[in-house]
């Protein structure tokens, strides 16, 4: 599993590595720095969970994923439920958001993966 370090550099800025199970840094906050923890913390964790992915990666680990999941009884009881409530009402932001997760939380992209 690939580790994300924050840490406190010389300089007293903030910076960022990932690192891969091999130890190689394969992503670092490119030198830049940050002048507090908390917004190192917030830009690592975002580019370590896939957010600045191009749409295309994207978009290929959700379709990857719904068709891994297609069988997981849990997974249809919640997209039949977001499908009919998308039915029934034009704002289902609330509904789907529960489908939504469970979708990135088995996505390697977003969440835990492969389980």
């Amino acid at each position: 599993m690939s580790t994300l370090d924050i840490y406190q550099r010389t300089d007293g800025l903030w910076a960022w590595r990932l690192t891969a199970p091999n130890g190689n840094i394969i992503a670092t906050d490119g030198g830049q720095g940050y002048e507090n923890k908390h917004d190192c913390e917030l830009i690592a964790h975002a580019i370590a969970a896939g957010v600045y992915a191009p749409m295309s990666t994207v978009d290929a680990a959700y379709a990857a994923t719904h068709a891994r999941l297609a069988d997981d009884p849990e997974y249809q009881r919640l997209k039949q439920a977001a499908d009919q409530e998308a039915e029934q009402t034009p704002n289902q932001y609330l509904h789907r958001n529960t489908f939504t997760f469970y979708i990135e939380t088995h996505t390697p992209l977003f969440g835990q993966g492969e389980r």
